[in-house]
């Protein structure tokens, strides 16, 4: 659901030192947020305002919160990134530990860091 791009990076403007960065997915901060919010919200119009708890408003409210708590458990788990910044030191290059190909993340960066060597062991 995020925006999708292709480039190319050459080796030789690559550092072959990498960070290692885990992250949640944006969709798990935000469904975080909307438990405690949607339940506010929830809770208001059902004991505050004494509605119906399967009324449209406030069963619309406890959906949220419902699909607030499936989001955050589906999303829960952080994504492993190799990070690759360029000889300047800005990050360039984010390889993910995800997808089909996940179980070879560490044999691909291994291949990326050593063809990054051998360009710069050439010059």
């Amino acid at each position: 659901m995020s925006a999708s791009f292709e480039t190319t990076v050459k080796y030789e403007q690559l550092d072959s030192a990498i960070t290692v960065v885990h992250q949640h997915h944006q969709l798990f901060w935000q469904s975080l947020l909307g438990i405690p919010l949607s339940t506010i919200v929830a809770l208001t119009l059902i004991v505050g305002f004494k509605m119906p708890p399967f009324e449209f408003i406030s069963g619309l409210a406890m959906a949220f919160v419902a699909i607030s708590i499936v989001v955050a458990f589906i999303t829960r788990k952080r994504v492993e990134y190799a990070q690759f910044n360029s000889t300047a030191g800005h990050p360039l290059l984010n390889v993910a530990r995800a997808g089909p190909d996940r179980l070879r993340f560490d044999e691909y960066v291994a291949e990326i860091q050593s063809r990054i060597e051998a360009v710069h062991n050439d010059k």
